[in-house]
């Protein structure tokens, strides 16, 4: 157990050690809620809805009628859409 201090404005350092382990950067986001009187982070990815809708609509559109989709089931298309929304995720989470 890694113990850590409160500083001014109830800041604290999240240790090396836990940071490496959930791959946490600078500038990320974090979620904090009160779980059985202990209080818990979670990351938390934010997305550009828009841009992601945007995305979606353009892989939808092409699902009918586009080469890479012909003869796929509708299960193998939603999966490459939903690698599609992993991926934007993933690219929030990068730090320069």
């Amino acid at each position: 157990m890694t113990l850590v201090t409160v500083k001014d404005k109830f800041q604290v350092t999240i240790p090396a050690k836990l940071r490496d382990q959930v791959t946490l950067h600078v500038g990320d986001i974090l979620e904090a809620s009160i779980e059985g009187g202990a209080i818990v982070l979670r990351p938390r990815a934010v997305v550009d809805r828009a841009a992601l809708a945007s995305r979606l609509e353009e892989l939808l559109a092409r699902t009918p009628t586009a080469p890479e989709f012909a003869g796929q089931a509708e299960d193998d298309v939603i999966d490459e859409v939903i690698a599609e929304i992993d991926q934007a995720r993933a690219g929030r989470r990068r730090t320069p």
